[in-house]
């Protein structure tokens, strides 16, 4: 059941991504994408403390919320791959948006796990837990990028934001660990 859903989620995203034309990728592209996993985060927090677990809850506006989000990390990890290394004043920016992101992904991850009984409720925590893994790969590698592409100074702003993402993460995915 589940596997459809995600199929029909992923399969109805492949037109938008497709079609996406190719931007400029420099830092105002990669401040854009910082702003669309915002806008992302602010969307998947709202519908993750709306679902009940409930055999009636329909859970395609999350999946395609959370590919939505998979979507945006990705493009920046890519833009920021693509780009030229930033001036310091355009790390600086950098570094404040990822510092302004960090309060709001830990709060969708803090609501995700208060959430535990309903998903577990919803026989969803593997999927969860496998999107959460999923997911901290992706931050990661988003992070990754960034710090390679910043000055040095701006490095020093960034690798707090990283970990305490990367903690909460953690914290989620041993609140959903299904391995014995």
């Amino acid at each position: 059941m589940h596997f459809s859903i995600f199929t029909t989620a992923l399969v109805s995203a492949l037109p938008f991504i497709t079609a996406s034309p190719l931007a400029r990728r420099d830092a105002p592209t990669v401040l854009a994408g910082i702003t669309k996993i915002s806008y992302d985060i602010g969307n998947l927090t709202t519908l993750v403390a709306a679902y009940t677990g409930a055999a009636t809850d329909n859970i395609l506006p999350l999946i395609i919320a959370v590919f939505g989000l998979k979507i945006d990390v990705t493009a920046v990890t890519n833009d920021t791959t693509a780009s030229p290394t930033f001036t310091s004043a355009e790390s600086c920016f950098i570094a404040d948006a990822l510092t302004d992101l960090a309060p709001f992904t830990i709060s969708l991850l803090t609501g995700i796990q208060a959430k535990a009984a309903e998903i577990s409720t919803g026989r969803i925590t593997p999927v969860v837990e496998d999107a959460l893994t999923g997911f901290l790969d992706d931050v990661n590698a988003m992070f990754t990028a960034i710090t390679n592409a910043v000055v040095l100074a701006s490095v020093a702003a960034v690798d707090p934001s990283q970990q305490q993402i990367a903690a909460a993460f953690t914290s989620a995915i041993a609140t959903f660990n299904t391995t014995p």
